[in-house]
């Protein structure tokens, strides 16, 4: 028994003293302690500034392969923003060992069996990051592709197929590529559904359509209508939902590829950004007003305009005037807008629940200048008919100025428009 303890005892003053020797060395001479481990790499051995000097090389030559289907995308992680964070991986490794005397020792005879691997930790160039993802998406992300009626003089004669897209999911490449070594990763991406699937389009048919003409606008009103217009092609409005033409355009600006076209300010023409998108907003409005639909809000210029009579312009200005309607049916609508042959039109498909609708304005113009219009909706059921006043608008004149030959100003500009 004294023999075991004896040898028992002599095991442990061997372990005490090749542990405080072991340990010793190493914080003499201020070394990381052996088998540590970053990113694969040992720092174990290493003073500090030959550890940092690796993890600097490190950092210069770590790559990541991004593997999408059968296409690899090689980048390097400095390129894209990300590298690891050299003083904390330091300050992590150098505290190895140099703790509490009993978890000094219990670390030290970790390394020397197994060693330790430090979690890696990353430092992020914010600038960096979205400049790489902004490029990764113009080469990956696919939008999802609604479905939508193929129309044919009024009928629809078909439905193309929706298709899922694709984008990229920052958030889950980030996490790993933060935890990546040098190698490949699959890339994470978010489906995308098609807001409009073929189901909801089927039984469609045309319930109100409405066209304005384009005819003498210059080229950049017509382009700032085809802009408007494209936001608001293939909506889908459920049973209930609303419709805001600002929430569905957007604002009118330069940054967005507007033009400079005639618009009314006050009642007068004068050059802005955005002429021509209040010919959009009114001939949509007609569709509406003809497709037997709810309208909330809705508000006119100040000036009759060239393109629709008195009473049936909708004006729109960003943040200020909207308009809005909502499908209060128990079916599905279904917008189609296009610019085509000078002219623009909107049509509405649904479910039809009416035989006729007309829709029809009593304007009255006064002595002064002064045009009153009021709007009239009548809609056949086929049971009964009933006739609704939509709105009565009330155009000012415009106050008389004296002008000079040298001051005064052509009025007959392409198109008539309300500050956008």
């Amino acid at each position: 028994m004294r023999r075991v303890l004896l040898i028992f005892s002599l095991f442990i003053l061997s372990f005490l003293a090749f542990t405080t020797g072991f340990t010793f060395y190493f914080h003499l001479h201020n070394l990381v302690f052996p088998n540590v481990r970053v990113g694969g790499a040992n720092l174990g051995g290493l003073s500090l500034p030959k550890a940092k000097d690796l993890l600097e090389k490190m950092n210069s030559e770590r790559k990541c392969i991004l593997r999408m289907e059968e296409k690899d995308m090689e980048y390097k992680f400095r390129e894209i923003g990300l590298s690891y964070d050299v003083e904390r991986i330091l300050r992590s490794a150098f505290e190895i060992g140099r703790k509490g005397w009993l978890e000094t020792f219990k670390e030290a005879w970790i390394c020397l069996s197994r060693g330790i691997d430090l979690e890696v930790g990353v430092k992020l160039d914010k600038r960096r990051w979205e400049g790489f993802i902004m490029k990764l998406r113009r080469k990956v992300d696919k939008p999802a592709v609604n479905a939508r009626l193929i129309v044919e003089e009024g009928r629809v004669v078909g439905i193309t197929k929706a298709k899922e897209g694709y984008e990229v999911d920052e958030k889950r490449l980030l996490e790993r590529l933060s935890e990546a070594k040098n190698g490949s990763i699959r890339l994470p991406v978010k489906v995308l559904s098609p807001k409009v699937k073929e189901e909801d389009l089927e039984g469609l048919e045309l319930i109100g359509e409405f066209t304005t003409s384009l005819k003498r606008s210059s080229w950049g009103r017509i382009e700032n209508i085809r802009k408007a217009v494209s936001p608001i092609d293939g909506t889908l409005l459920n049973p209930g939902e609303k419709f805001s033409f600002n929430e569905r355009v957007g604002p009118r600006i330069t940054e967005k590829g507007y033009k400079i076209a005639p618009i009314m300010v006050r009642g007068e023409l004068v050059p802005g950004v955005g002429g021509g998108v209040c010919q959009v907003s009114t001939t949509l409005y007609n569709a509406v007003l003809l497709a037997g639909l709810k309208v909330n809000k809705r508000g006119h210029h100040a000036r009759p305009v060239k393109y629709i009579s008195p009473g049936r312009d909708a004006t729109v200005v960003w943040g200020y005037i909207d308009l809005v309607f909502s499908n209060d049916k128990d079916y599905p609508i279904y917008i189609q807008g296009e610019v085509k042959g000078g002219k623009l039109t909107f049509r509405i498909f649904g479910r039809k629940d009416f035989e006729e609708i007309k829709v029809f304005s009593e304007v009255e113009r006064k002595a002064d200048g002064t045009i009153i219009a009021k709007t009239y909706r009548v809609i056949n059921t086929g049971k009964e008919k009933r006739t609704e006043l939509i709105s009565t608008d009330i155009y000012k004149p415009l106050p008389k100025k004296i002008s000079s030959p040298l001051s005064s100003r052509s009025s007959s500009a392409d198109g008539e428009e309300s500050p956008d």
